[in-house]
């Protein structure tokens, strides 16, 4: 499966989500999600480095990123299960 981190960096009502995956093979895709919703796709190329500056409510907010490689292995980021979310408090 391809590795994958997720960096949150807040602001003031404002979340910028960057995830980068690497795969031997090639990554296929990137879903970065925020508070259950995907909020940014990226395919290709551009899922290598895939980010997004989101502009949020006060307060704290989920996030978690879904790497797919070529081989359609599955990467999940913070955990090794789709269920798992990182927190952040904006605000």
């Amino acid at each position: 499966p391809p590795t994958l981190t997720l960096t949150a960096t807040p602001g003031t009502q404002y979340l910028r989500l960057t995830a980068s995956a690497r795969d031997n093979a090639g990554v296929a895709s990137v879903d970065i999600y925020l508070d259950g919703a995907v909020v940014k796709t990226c395919y290709g190329a551009y899922a290598s480095g895939c980010s997004i500056g989101q502009p949020v409510s006060t307060g704290t907010h989920n996030y978690k990123a879904v790497a797919i490689d070529t081989s359609y292995n599955i990467a999940y980021s913070p955990g090794p299960t789709d269920a798992e979310v990182s927190s952040v408090t904006v605000g």
